[in-house]
């Protein structure tokens, strides 16, 4: 039987893990309310990119950009998974994870190759015996779009000579 004092120290405890819970809650709320900030500050970009790619396509006849030609079904694909570096967010990066692993076995007709994006992601698949292309681990920690282009603009020679002749993407919304 616990004592008196054991029982206020145990409730201490939990107290003060209460408290230490609640703090790390509002970081990530946060956190989480600036990054959505700044994915809707760059929706006005995305859109006229879109708009002026759509008005571009419709009035080339002829198109010779390798991203932009339709190909048949790839024989040789690039899967992008992202996932998160650490965290609590175990559901968010099992189910990513859960959903890459049944997309690649589903598909016998092809070679696929994973670019992990995310710590979880790169240790989950490099355990397991898939095909690694390439990794980025700590991209999350500060996004600028700049970022994203200088790490991402190596895909279109991946698929213009010869490489992929498919890229997708695994991540949920």
């Amino acid at each position: 039987m616990a004592t008196l004092r054991e029982i206020r120290r145990r409730i201490s405890s939990i107290q003060s893990t209460q408290q230490i819970t609640k703090a790390m809650k509002m970081v990530a709320a946060a956190k989480l309310r600036r990054a959505q900030e700044n994915i809707i500050a760059t929706r006005p970009y995305a859109l006229k990119l879109h708009e002026l790619m759509s008005h571009i396509m419709a009035r080339t006849e002829q198109v010779e950009d390798a991203l932009l030609k339709q190909r048949e079904p790839a024989e040789k694909r690039l899967i992008v998974v992202v996932t998160a570096d650490r965290g609590l967010c175990g559901a968010f990066n099992s189910n990513i994870i859960r959903h890459t692993e049944h997309t690649v076995r589903a598909d016998n007709s092809s070679d696929v190759y994973l670019f992990p994006v995310g710590r979880k992601a790169y240790e989950y698949f490099s355990k397991r015996q898939f095909k690694i292309f390439s990794h980025k681990i700590d991209f999350f920690n500060n996004v600028l779009i700049r970022h994203c282009f200088d790490h991402f603009s190596g895909f279109g020679p991946c698929i213009g000579r010869g490489g992929f002749q498919g890229i997708s993407k695994a991540f949920i919304l």
